[in-house]
């Protein structure tokens, strides 16, 4: 996904899914499972969203409507090939939430939002 000074989201495919978490939410994460047993640890987690998934064109329509309301309008969405890519790359985190009390605390629309914020301020 490429937003670009012509105001074009361009895509390949669209309606890939995948499941985002925050870095925020991944780095206390980790501080949750740090404060848990070692001995009670499992030899694998997953550390997602409850278990939400978004296709890319979801994703792409999200940033569309962040970055208008920061005034950015006149954006457009284009699907450079509709073939289907297929990847679905969700996860299920429940064994984590479990062990370690811990759920993420920003949404996709948080993380948006904080990306296109750090975006704007370095570039200005």
């Amino acid at each position: 996904m490429c937003w670009n000074r012509k105001k074009k989201i361009e895509l390949i495919g669209g309606k890939q899914l995948f499941s985002l978490l925050d870095v925020r939410d991944a780095a206390s994460g980790l501080v949750a499972l740090s404060q848990t047993k070692y001995s009670q640890w499992k030899k694998i987690y997953n550390l997602g969203w409850h278990n939400k998934v978004y296709s890319l064109v979801e994703i792409a329509e999200l940033t569309k409507s962040r970055l208008e309301k920061r005034g950015y309008s006149g954006i457009d969405i284009s699907l450079q090939r509709k073939d289907d890519i297929r990847t679905y790359a969700g996860m299920d985190a429940t064994s984590f939430f479990q062990d370690t009390g811990w759920t993420p605390r920003y949404d996709i629309e948080d993380t948006i939002d904080k990306t296109i914020d750090e975006y704007i301020d370095s570039h200005k």
